[in-house]
């Protein structure tokens, strides 16, 4: 059994199948390490392609939609009016649309998130819309009446200010008829209308005062505060409700609807102020949701680079490790190679070589002996028993001839003996002999011919049998050179003799499996380089369009941060502003105040005189009166005579005193008719310094409100794009971010093309079949 193995193991087959086995399995190991590479790469790319790209691009899409988000709700709180209103709403539900449409692309988890935030989302843009539509409604309503009511209380105020100037005019010519009870009466109608007309404006102060209030609280201030003056004005109206026109009256009575706490100005105010907070609430709300949606995004981008980083570091590390084992198995390769020509130099060809000298050295005839193939098994064992063999068939020829040659030594001796003995059988004998070594010459000759020709025959079978095994070596050698030089399509075409024409069929098969796998393999290392080329040139595309987009971002943030800055020293300025008109307004107000009650001081100065005139008048006839007297004593003295001279000029005495109190009388009725003429004008003054005055405060009223509506809508748009600002800047970020990853893949994608390169450049150095029969050798990878 040992023999048998030995001589298995020792046959040429063997050894020539071990080397090429060998070398198939080091083939074998560098196509699966090949293999293993290019699933790898496959299959990360295939990651890329379905999975992380999509993925990356879907959150790009969310945080752009999202954006898109702030700027339509930025659109619908500064919209101002319904049309603009109508399209920034239709914009915001169009977004809305496009996030459910994208979260249907998502993962479960991200999409339920999407799907929630959305729905919430679509509730508070609703809720906005409604908040703003009654916003703009109510503020609409609130300029209407506001107008409506600065037209009525104007037209009020000069209908009052003509009541006003009758009652003074009538008073006056009372006066000077003296007839001052009546006088009353018209000075209680001039004092009542010009209270009227300074209620009136405090009214119509108050109530616009309260329509430019941001806070429900100074709304409820100002509507408690124009019920107040409200019902002081029905009073005054009642006071004068018998000296004035009706019509005057049901304005009256209109201008105070105005402030009513239901359907009035302020009731207006407090739903546009509720409205307002409805719509601020909706709106953070819908930033809110936004807000989760672009987190979402962003974790949604995290998770991509994540996993393309840590693909990339395993695709990474399969191309390091199929780099080493390459380079093992080249090394390997290298090292098998080297062994098997040294164990074919050394099992083979020399074996053969001795084997070779063996033979020529017997077939010139030198019988030494043979030595050193003992320890030859398998065809080169058997070939050297074989020359053995012959050397010991040579060596028995020579000594059955010098055998022959002794025996006919001895034979010629003893007939040259006999002849002596017996002359006369000698013809006989002799021709016996002859016919005896006839005889045995021919049977020398045959026993030559045939040992010769079984020579002869075994010399062809040897020379046959080494000139097969010579050619069946140089055809392996010449295969396996041309495998170790690349060229799998190597084949032996012609067919060897007898058992070694399996040998052939193995090696061709070999190669030809060998071909097909290299030629698989530089196939799919074609298409792993162009997927990664166009990787590579997509990342690339996208990394300059993610710049272009992150610089024109970053100089929007910075053009939004210069304009938040304008609108918000805009903003600063408003309300400075409208502290200043509001305090004009309120100085006009304390003018008009001791405007009215200069007027008022005057008109009682003014009646004073006239009362103090009427005194004068009085004492004037009362000086008369006595001077009359006095003359009608001064008369009745001098009737009597003597006894009535001191009476006399008692009553002269007294005329003089009544002349003299006359003349008095006269100079200080004189003084006060000058005084009321003065006074008169004083009051002509200062009632147009009211009038003006009333106009001038009317005109602050509406700048203060103006510039409180100004101040109102500067801080609205200064909150507004203040939040645009903020999701420019989140977006600028998220940019940023996107663009470095967009980086990391395009190097990514760079190194994959290289190391693709390489594996390229590898199996370039095999030519196989495909390549010979279509005349194009493998081109290299570079």
């Amino acid at each position: 059994m040992v023999a048998r193995l030995r001589g298995f193991f020792g046959g040429l087959s063997v050894k020539i199948g071990g080397l090429v086995l060998l070398m198939g399995m080091l083939t074998v190991a560098a196509v699966s390490s090949g293999l293993k590479l290019s699933f790898d790469s496959t299959g990360s790319l295939s990651t890329f392609k379905d999975d992380v790209v999509p993925q990356l691009r879907d959150s790009a899409r969310l945080i752009e939609a999202a954006g898109s988000l702030g700027e339509a709700l930025s659109a619908t709180l500064i919209a101002g009016d319904i049309g603009e209103l109508d399209q920034s709403a239709s914009d915001a539900r169009n977004i809305v649309l496009r996030l459910q449409d994208m979260a249907q692309s998502l993962p479960a988890t991200a999409r339920t998130m999407v799907d929630e935030q959305t729905a919430t989302m679509s509730s508070s843009l609703e809720t906005l819309f409604t908040a703003r539509a009654d916003d703009i409604n109510y503020d609409i309503e609130t300029l209407k009446l506001s107008d409506d009511l600065v037209t009525q209380s104007k037209e009020v105020s000069t209908a009052l200010g003509q009541v006003a100037t009758t009652a003074l005019d009538n008073l006056r010519s009372l006066l000077d008829q003296g007839n001052v009870a009546v006088a009353q009466v018209d000075l209680m109608t001039a004092d009542s209308a010009v209270s009227l007309e300074r209620e009136i404006a405090a009214f119509e102060s108050v109530i616009l005062t309260g329509a430019s209030a941001d806070l429900p609280e100074q709304v409820v201030a100002a509507q408690s505060r124009a019920d107040a003056l409200a019902g002081e004005i029905q009073t005054l109206g009642l006071m004068l409700i018998l000296t004035i026109d009706p019509a005057l009256i049901a304005k009256i009575n209109e201008l105070t609807a105005l402030g009513d706490p239901e359907t009035g100005i302020l009731a207006a105010r407090s739903r546009v102020i509720t409205a307002r907070e409805l719509a601020d609430s909706s709106s953070r709300a819908a930033t809110m949701s936004g807000k989760a949606i672009t987190d979402q995004a962003r974790q949604l981008n995290r998770n991509a680079v994540g996993h393309i980083d840590s693909a990339a570091s395993a695709l990474l590390g399969s191309a390091k490790n199929g780099e080493t084992m390459m380079y093992t198995i080249a090394s390997v390769s290298a090292i098998a190679l080297g062994l098997g020509i040294f164990a074919a130099i050394i099992f083979i060809v020399r074996p053969i070589t001795r084997l070779t000298a063996e033979t020529e050295r017997l077939a010139t005839g030198d019988t030494a002996p043979i030595v050193g193939f003992d320890h030859f098994h398998g065809e080169l064992g058997r070939l050297a028993a074989a020359l053995k063999v012959f050397r010991e068939g040579h060596l028995e020829r020579a000594r059955l001839r010098d055998e022959e040659q002794r025996m006919r030594e001895e034979e010629r001796v003893r007939v040259a003996q006999t002849a002596r003995e017996a002359q006369e059988r000698k013809d006989a004998e002799a021709k016996r002999q002859k016919e005896a070594e006839a005889e045995a010459h021919a049977r020398e000759a045959h026993e030559r011919e045939r040992e010769n020709m079984a020579r002869a025959e075994q010399e062809r079978l040897q020379a046959e049998r080494a000139e097969e095994q010579n050619q069946v070596v140089i055809a392996l050698a010449d295969g396996l050179t041309r495998l170790s030089a690349g060229d799998l399509s190597a084949r032996i075409v012609q067919e060897f003799p007898g058992n070694y024409d399996s040998l052939r069929k193995d090696f061709n098969s070999a190669a030809a499996k060998l071909s097909q796998t290299i030629g698989q393999i530089s196939e799919t290392v074609e298409r792993i380089d162009a997927s990664s080329a166009e990787i590579t040139a997509s990342s690339e595309d996208l990394s300059r369009r993610s710049e272009i987009s992150a610089a024109t971002l970053e100089e929007t943030a910075a053009a939004l941060n210069q304009l938040t800055a304008s609108v918000q020293a805009a903003a600063d300025s408003a309300s400075e502003a409208d502290q200043l008109a509001r305090g004009a307004n309120q100085q006009a107000a304390a003018s008009q105040t001791v405007v009215t009650e200069a007027i008022s001081a005057m008109s009682e100065i003014e009646s004073s005189s006239r009362a103090i005139s009427r005194i004068i008048d009085v004492i004037d006839d009362i000086a008369f009166q006595t001077n009359l007297l006095a003359l009608n004593a001064g008369v009745e003295a001098a009737r009597a005579g003597e006894a009535g001279r001191g009476f006399a000029v008692v009553a002269s005495e007294v005329r003089a005193l009544a002349q003299r109190s006359s003349e008095a009388a006269g100079e200080i009725n004189s003084l006060i008719s000058n005084s009321s003429t003065q006074i008169g004008r004083g009051v002509g003054l200062v009632g147009e310094a009211g009038t003006a005055l009333q106009a001038i405060i009317k005109a602050v009223d509406d700048i203060a409100r103006n510039v409180s509506d100004i101040a109102t809508s500067a801080r609205e748009q200064a909150t507004g794009i203040d939040e645009i600002n903020g999701a420019t800047v989140q977006l600028d970020s998220t940019m940023q971010q996107n663009t470095a990853v967009i980086e990391e893949t395009t190097e990514a994608s760079r190194m994959l093309s290289k190391e693709t390169a390489g594996l390229r450049t590898m199996v370039a150095h095999f030519t196989t079949a495909v390549d010979v029969q279509y005349g194009e050798p493998q081109r290299d990878v570079a």
